[in-house]
């Protein structure tokens, strides 16, 4: 049986950050596609192009708070303003250094959002999180 790619998104502006990512997402069992940005306009830009092309938007985000032009938390405002994506069959999860407890009471305004993660993953974060593709 061929299992089904999973779609996930990684927006952060950290470069490490991404190749340390993408060398997680090889190691897993399941088949991964990976789509890179480096903040949060650009990635809210490409989502929006792809729900108005009818086509598929990655299952699991994984969004970093401190990014330049459109931080994490004004990705999530604008997320939040447009119910087509925010309603999307998707898992926010926030990767952040950021233990602050302010950072994770936070994400409470945003019901979309499926978990807070610190930086650095681990793979067995990230199997855990992939589970939900289907």
């Amino acid at each position: 049986m061929i299992q089904q790619e999973c779609n996930i998104a990684l927006i952060d502006d950290d470069v490490l950050f991404h190749r340390i990512v993408t060398v997680l997402c090889r190691r897993l069992k399941k088949p991964v596609q990976l789509s890179h940005y480096y903040h949060g306009l650009e990635a809210l830009d490409e989502f929006q192009h792809l729900h108005r092309q009818n086509a598929a938007l990655p299952q699991i985000l994984l969004l970093d708070l401190n990014m330049p032009y459109m931080d994490g938390w004004q990705f999530l405002k604008a997320l939040k303003g447009f119910p087509a994506l925010s309603g999307a069959p998707w898992n926010i999860y926030i990767c952040s250094s950021s233990m602050d407890k302010t950072d994770t009471d936070r994400t409470v305004e945003y019901p979309f959002v499926s978990g807070y993660l610190t930086k650095p993953i681990s793979i067995a974060v990230l199997e855990s999180i992939t589970e939900h593709c289907s």
